[in-house]
């Protein structure tokens, strides 16, 4: 299954407009100015790889993690190409103006 973008919305410096990298590789580079979330990004990934098992132990309340103050949960963005799980073309034309699939998981 190849994802086709990646985002984080509602944490830390992030809205719920969220951010997005198109199509992650094998190695990313995160180039910005000062204070403008490159660290959060990895933050939230680390927090998210420990806690994949249960979501519902995701730390709410700790210093590193304070979220948005917009009262939404931390939400991971996920876009990929619906012929990897759809091999049906006819399904795929009547259901999909385009040949993607994006999820919003609410973490919490």
């Amino acid at each position: 299954m190849e994802i086709q973008d990646l985002g984080v919305a509602n944490f830390k410096s992030f809205d719920s407009d969220g951010i997005f990298i198109e199509k992650p590789g094998t190695i990313n580079l995160f180039i910005g100015k000062n204070n403008s979330g490159k660290s959060n990004i990895l933050q939230f990934f680390r927090l998210f790889s420990e806690h994949f098992e249960d979501s519902r132990n995701w730390p709410k309340g700790s210093i590193e993690n304070q979220f948005r103050r917009n009262g939404k949960n931390p939400e991971l963005i996920v876009t990929i190409k619906a012929d990897s799980l759809i091999k049906d073309p006819p399904v795929l034309k009547s259901h999909f103006k385009e040949n993607l699939l994006t999820f919003r998981i609410d973490l919490i």
